[in-house]
């Protein structure tokens, strides 16, 4: 009787259908592993480029392209990401006259009040 992958030896069939199935496993076995180390790149590239100042949603679509097309994406998203952090402009309020300004000035742009520099005595 011929049992096995179809060939007419017993004995041969069955030892090359355990080196096929040993085959098949290791393809599966090695399928996996290239999923955890795409799975892994797409975190990093998420990471990265929510370091890099990236919006949540667009770090997002980057991890996704990434890990699904990495060929394409992790090239395209490491020429087009910015070398250094993007800096965050932290806005301040006048304590005059209420309007926000940006960065350090001496006086608001907006009304002219003293706002930077130090000052020992209250205006």
């Amino acid at each position: 009787m011929n049992v096995g992958c179809g060939n007419d030896n017993y004995l041969t069939g069955e030892v090359l259908c355990v080196i096929f199935h040993r085959y098949i496993e290791g393809m599966i076995g090695m399928r996996f592993i290239g999923l955890l180390i795409a799975a892994a790149v797409a975190v990093w590239v998420y990471m990265d480029a929510k370091s890099k100042g990236y919006k949540t949603l667009s770090a997002a679509g980057w991890m996704l392209g990434v890990f699904l097309l990495m060929i394409v994406f992790l090239p395209l998203y490491l020429f087009m990401r910015p070398k250094q952090a993007r800096q965050v402009e932290i806005l301040m309020p006048c304590k005059y006259c209420g309007k926000y300004y940006e960065g350090s000035p001496a006086y608001c742009p907006n009304c002219g009040h003293k706002v930077g520099g130090y000052s020992f005595n209250e205006e």
